[in-house]
């Protein structure tokens, strides 16, 4: 009688987890992506953040959305995005394959630091939206003097 050691060879829930992945992927793109936003998967638009000691800074692109059809808010640490990016003019019958995605939209993104929301400025050039948003003076960092005792 062989005695079988569970290790990274030998996984009896190996294949359990890979349905569970393939699962995942397929409720993920039927639901629009909303399921995966946060894991990256075909979440519209698609959006950069980055910040560095004075500011986050968000990167999304929306090609084809006209500025007047967006809107941007922000609530505590949640920045919200929604809009339309409206459908060409083209027979839906005739399509082979369609995967540029049409419609309203809507994005909630936690930002990693407070911001004053007063400040923000957002710009919206060659289908790219910037948006700059100033941190709020309490998360900036300070630096500490120490005084001698």
């Amino acid at each position: 009688m062989a005695l079988i050691h569970w290790n990274s060879v030998f996984d009896p829930f190996r294949d359990l987890r890979s349905l569970q992945d393939r699962m995942n992927r397929l409720f993920d793109a039927s639901a629009g992506g909303a399921l995966g936003v946060e894991r990256g998967t075909s979440a519209f638009p698609p959006l950069d953040i980055r910040h560095d000691a004075d500011a986050v800074y968000l990167t999304a692109e929306l090609p084809g959305v006209a500025p007047d059809s967006l809107d941007l808010s922000i609530t505590g640490d949640t920045l919200t995005l929604k809009g339309e990016r409206p459908a060409p003019g083209i027979d839906e019958n005739r399509y082979h394959r369609r995967e540029r995605r049409f419609g309203h939209f809507a994005r909630e993104v936690g930002l990693p630091e407070r911001v004053d929301a007063e400040k923000i400025e957002a710009t919206l050039s060659e289908g790219v939206l910037r948006v700059r948003l100033p941190k709020a003076e309490s998360a900036k960092p300070r630096k500490i003097n120490i005084g001698k005792a």
